[in-house]
């Protein structure tokens, strides 16, 4: 354990009065940089921990909640991880060293080296590890410049792997310097041209680079130990709903799709549990004593009961019957009165345009229907609304999208219960 650059770290998080937790002897420092609006606290390992020390903590702010990205005073700097979506099979990276454009400098060195191959202190840790794995080149740089602020691609920084490691990540990142530049500047600077660049790459080299997201919202199913013994299956799940659920477990880093993929199950579903509850409701009226075939009332009561949900029902409806036929109001009490779920039933929602869950008996369905189809309108209709518009757009960047977990986890929920409910005898 590097006792001395974890002490040194600890040191400056409180010379900084940045708050933290952990130390020695767990080998880990948790903290927040300022302007960090995420819920989850930096891990930095110990070994990694000398990186953040040279960098100085107190130069570093967080640019933006949505990305992993930083910036550093020191140099007029803000960073952001790319990834590279959509990757052949088999590569981790486009190897943009081998541009014409690319500045080589002396040190340059391909870190993927023999196993056995004895590695100096100066490229030892995790940082290192992962350049040799993903097979990535240091000592180059791509840049571009509008003759006083420059954007440049180029191995990512030891400062910002140490807050975002992971061996799953290409260490390459997107920076935007200038000599003049803040912390807002040189964001607006990174997220804007920096963008920009990016797309360019995309149209003339075919290289999909993108900012990479930060876990925001993340919601992937909790472990659990089985209390009864596995067995071969028993029934029958929807082929297309258990698709939709597996590919909403895949997009745990894009809340928004997976918040569709998990709508998607409910509204996979939507006629079968309404046709559930038209068949209730016909059942009910015709068991009614006072029910007579020659009343013109009576039998226009039992037409709308029976008829297509399709014709006669708005979305919002068949998402109401889906819930009350396939969800157990004790269970969906049960979430909402968790820590978890207990933000989405307070009269002042984090998530703009959403109504509070009614937990009563007779609402609570209908409630619950009403803020999920609330928000899935507001992530799939990515209007620009003009001033008499009421529904404002939820995108990826959208301060709203910080608050989306506690939605998440219920909507995961909801498509668990549908898929169950749905089921049939094997």
């Amino acid at each position: 354990m590097d006792i001395e650059a974890l002490a040194a770290l600890i040191q400056q998080l409180d010379n900084a009065n940045v708050a933290f937790t952990g130390g020695a002897p767990d080998g880990a420092v948790y903290f927040k940089l300022p302007g960090d609006e995420q819920p989850d606290d930096y891990r930095v390992l110990d070994f990694e921990a000398q990186h953040l020390v040279a960098a100085g903590i107190s130069n570093l702010t967080a640019v933006t909640s949505h990305y992993e990205a930083i910036y550093n005073k020191d140099s007029r700097t803000a960073e952001c991880y790319l990834i590279a979506a959509g990757a052949p099979e088999g590569m981790t990276a486009p190897k943009l060293w081998q541009h014409p454009q690319a500045e080589i400098f002396d040190n340059f060195k391909d870190m993927h080296t023999p196993a056995d191959e004895e590695q100096s202190d100066e490229s030892s840790g995790l940082y290192s590890f992962v350049t040799r794995v993903t097979r990535s080149a240091v000592g180059w740089r791509i840049a571009v410049t509008d003759g006083e602020n420059e954007i440049e691609i180029s191995p990512v920084s030891r400062a910002l792997f140490a807050l975002h490691p992971s061996l799953e990540q290409l260490p390459l990142s997107i920076k935007a310097t200038g000599p003049e530049l803040d912390a807002t500047s040189a964001k607006d600077l990174l997220l804007g041209a920096g963008g920009d660049f990016l797309f360019n790459l995309n149209l003339s080299l075919g290289l999909d680079l993108q900012f990479k997201s930060r876990s925001i919202g993340r919601v992937t199913t909790r472990p659990r130990i089985a209390s009864t013994s596995l067995a071969f299956p028993s029934f029958k799940y929807s082929r297309t709903s258990r698709e939709l659920y597996w590919y909403a477990s895949t997009a745990s880093e894009f809340p928004l799709v997976q918040f569709l993929a998990y709508y998607q199950i409910l509204e996979h579903n939507f006629y079968r549990f309404s046709r559930i509850s038209s068949i209730r409701k016909a059942r009910n009226l015709l068991r009614d004593p006072r029910f007579s075939t020659t009343n013109d009332q009576d039998l226009m009561g039992l037409v709308a009961a029976v008829e297509a949900p399709s014709s006669r029902k708005r979305e919002i409806e068949l998402l109401a019957d889906t819930l009350e036929q396939c969800v157990d109001i004790g269970h969906l009490r049960s979430f909402l009165e968790s820590e978890g779920g207990k933000s989405l039933t307070l009269r002042k929602q984090s998530l703009r345009g959403v109504k509070p869950i009614d937990t009563s008996s007779d609402n609570i369905f209908s409630s619950t229907a009403s803020m999920v189809y609330a928000l899935r309108n507001r992530i799939v209709h990515a209007k620009d609304y003009d001033d008499k518009g009421d529904i404002e757009a939820l995108t990826p960047t959208s301060p709203d999208t910080l608050h989306i977990r506690p939605a998440l986890e219920l909507l995961q929920m909801l498509a668990q219960s549908a898929i169950i409910g749905s089921a049939s005898p094997n």
